[in-house]
């Protein structure tokens, strides 16, 4: 691929990270937590959130090019970062980011055919339900966003991948809830946000599928089967 249109891509990826940002940054303004405002100004810096959002979606370009995978792909990174921001920034998932993307990715699914298409509802429906079991358990530590944004997520991952990012996300969430107790920067009746380690959970999960075919053997469907 030519050097010079990665250059161009990168530059379009960083500048949609700062536009997400800034996006986020006005959906919120009214409702922003105290606890989280000086990671607030840090992601707020131009540069922070253009090379967050540009470094994992140059990736993915690099590794599929224009195709299905990746358009889900970019769809569901512009999803889970502007979620991810609003929740760190105001303790809110606004409704209307998992529905759009839940829903064109399975747009997108429905055109690839009957299977794909299942695929997505099957993903987002077991990702829901194991957020709706995890609210429960933690007696609404989790809030409602959270299991509409892993809907949405669900819907563009399909189901094997959905299993593996949620499995990513409480993992990570779980590791720094505790670091967060160690260092005594949280309490334990303090909400913490959960929809970045969602995002993160996805993103990984969508960079290292391979991974999670050679682990266990297995071939995952389509647009995954590169």
């Amino acid at each position: 691929m030519d050097t010079l249109f990665l250059v161009f891509m990168f530059l379009f990826f960083f500048f949609m990270g700062i536009y997400i940002e800034k996006l986020a940054f006005r959906m919120t303004q009214e409702t922003f937590l105290p606890e989280t405002s000086a990671l607030r100004k840090v992601l707020s810096k131009p540069f922070v959130a253009g090379f967050i959002f540009a470094l994992p979606c140059s990736f993915f370009f690099l590794r599929e090019g224009v195709s299905f995978s990746f358009l889900i792909t970019i769809l569901l990174s512009m999803g889970l970062f502007l979620s991810a921001l609003t929740d760190l920034y105001s303790g809110f998932i606004f409704d209307i980011v998992p529905i759009l993307m839940g829903g064109i990715c399975l747009f997108i699914r429905a055109i690839a055919g009957l299977s794909p298409f299942i695929d997505g509802i099957t993903g987002a429906i077991a990702g829901m339900i194991i957020m709706l079991l995890i609210r429960l358990l933690s007696k609404g530590g989790l809030g409602s966003g959270d299991i509409k944004l892993m809907g949405g997520m669900g819907a563009g991952l399909g189901l094997h991948l959905s299993l593996y990012s949620i499995y990513i996300g409480i993992l990570t969430g779980g590791l720094v809830a505790a670091l967060l107790l160690l260092l005594r920067r949280a309490h334990k009746k303090q909400p913490i946000p959960f929809a970045p380690f969602l995002a993160f959970g996805g993103i990984i999960a969508i960079a290292t599928f391979s991974f999670l075919e050679r682990f266990f053997s297995i071939s995952l469907p389509w647009p995954w089967n590169l």
